[in-house]
């Protein structure tokens, strides 16, 4: 991008470009390549550049405002609706390891710049196609049945109930909302990367940019396979719901407390020993003890 004063001098500096372009064998794209006004806008590597008058607001009287074009929009929804499509018929998990990668890495593209009302417009977005999912995969069931599946708290950071995720793992959907604008720090003076003296400077900044990024994976602290197979046989036996940080008493004593587990069975003893001994070795060698 250059920006000039006035339309002649951006045709003098294309001329310039495409001299200096040609004595190194490239050429400037026609198609690519365009002379407008700042004051309409244009498009560039995904964003859309504009400034608009603000004479209240700005000491210049105009205000430059950077936003996800348009077309990045429509390519990011057509790729998730794919995404959505491919995975009908498939587990909660499956849809989760396809779509936050996506949204991840477009959401930290776009983050340094004002994506707060596209983040949420996308997550409005997201919310009707995770509702068209569950409608295809539960047709008979009921709204509030679906809600309690696969909606709840699942993102323990936040007080947001609406979270999309798999209640048996922990996982969930992330929001582009939750990735909050993170401004872009200008390059002091000259400095290039290319200056061994600027090596620290460079290596800082690198630094910088890697604690901004998101964790790894959305997934809430999850039981190991043993404990959390043990949690369902003993919920299935009692009758009882599995509830969240509690403990486990057996024989009218409370055990030590399951951190492994986040489960609340009372049952008896009397009940659990003759269960036992009808079970497999996996059901006796777990994690929880049964006094």
């Amino acid at each position: 991008m250059v920006f000039c004063e006035s339309r002649e001098d951006a045709e003098q500096a294309r001329t310039a470009l495409a001299q200096g372009l040609k004595g190194r064998g490239l050429t400037l794209s026609e198609e690519k390549t365009k002379i407008v006004h700042l004051g309409e806008g244009f498009d560039f590597l995904g964003f859309h550049i504009r400034r608009s008058p603000a004479p209240q607001t700005s000491h210049t009287g105009y205000r430059l405002r950077i936003t996800p074009s348009k077309h990045a929009v429509q390519e990011v929804r057509k790729k998730l609706r794919t995404l959505w499509c491919q995975s009908l018929g498939s587990e909660v998990g499956t849809v989760l390891n396809r779509l936050n990668p996506l949204i991840r890495g477009w959401a930290s593209y776009f983050r340094v710049v004002a994506a707060g009302s596209t983040f949420r417009k996308l997550d409005t977005w997201m919310f009707h196609r995770a509702l068209r999912y569950t409608k295809r995969t539960h047709p008979r069931k009921p709204w509030y049945w679906r809600k309690t599946r696969y909606w709840g708290r699942f993102n323990r950071t936040r007080q947001d109930t609406w979270v999309f995720g798999d209640k048996r793992s922990g996982a969930y959907l992330l929001k582009f909302a939750w990735f909050w604008r993170i401004h872009h720090a200008l390059v002091k003076g000259t400095a290039s990367p290319d200056d061994p003296a600027l090596r620290e400077y460079w290596e800082q900044r690198e630094r910088r940019k890697a604690q901004l990024l998101p964790p790894a994976c959305a997934r809430s602290p999850r039981p190991s396979k043993d404990a959390a197979w043990c949690v369902a046989r003993l919920s299935l036996m009692t009758k009882r719901s599995i509830s969240t940080t509690a403990s486990l008493v057996v024989r009218g004593e409370e055990a030590a407390t399951a951190t492994s587990l986040s489960c609340t069975c009372i049952v008896t003893s009397r009940y659990i020993a003759g269960r036992l001994e009808q079970q497999s070795p996996r059901m006796r060698d777990c994690n929880c003890e049964t006094g």
